[in-house]
């Protein structure tokens, strides 16, 4: 008999983070609007509380994105996707 153990995080309030797909939106200096859509995070869903929580691996997608975006590489406005 095997057990798989169900993996929940806790926010700094006690409540377990739920998964929600988010877009994240930014100002470049040169004034263009940079999006970024269904990005995977964890969010508190507690009344009062608004903790966000991106895993290290998304972070770092969203880092070489966002650093393409902004030289020309990627469109201005994209869905989230895995770099590696």
């Amino acid at each position: 008999m095997s057990v798989v153990a169900d993996k929940k995080i806790l926010c700094g309030c006690g409540t377990v983070l739920q998964e929600v797909l988010v877009t994240v939106t930014w100002v470049g200096q040169d004034g263009t609007v940079y999006t970024i859509r269904d990005v995977p995070s964890l969010q508190c869903n507690h009344v009062g509380c608004e903790e966000v929580y991106y895993p290290g691996d998304v972070e770092l997608n969203l880092s070489l994105l966002a650093d393409e975006m902004e030289q020309g590489v990627l469109s201005a406005s994209i869905d989230y996707y895995e770099k590696f």
